[in-house]
């Protein structure tokens, strides 16, 4: 069984100019526009952690009516495997 999660995320400045939260002034009207501090979009080293707690209600193989579930990351060209890892026989498994 394979489960993707897909996400994304977007930076914010904050906290949010005292004028950007003004209802009578257009959004964004403070002295450097709303997006004035976001950085440019261009790529961007940034550190990305992923706490996987559990899974729930998993798929059991059909071979051997359970599962040795463990955790693969992939984001774009890294991938981390904790195949080494796996917990036995568990259809809802707790990884942390």
């Amino acid at each position: 069984m394979r489960i993707i999660l897909e996400g994304c995320f977007r930076i914010y400045r904050s906290p949010l100019p005292r004028d950007a939260l003004d209802p009578l002034l257009p959004l964004g009207e403070d002295s450097d526009g709303l997006f004035g501090g976001v950085p440019k979009n261009k790529p961007t080293k940034v550190l990305v952690r992923a706490y996987i707690v559990k899974a729930v209600n998993l798929e059991p193989s059909k071979a051997t009516n359970t599962t040795d579930p463990y955790i693969v990351l992939q984001l774009g060209k890294h991938r981390l495997s904790d195949k080494e890892n796996y917990i036995s026989k568990q259809l809802n498994p707790v990884f942390g």
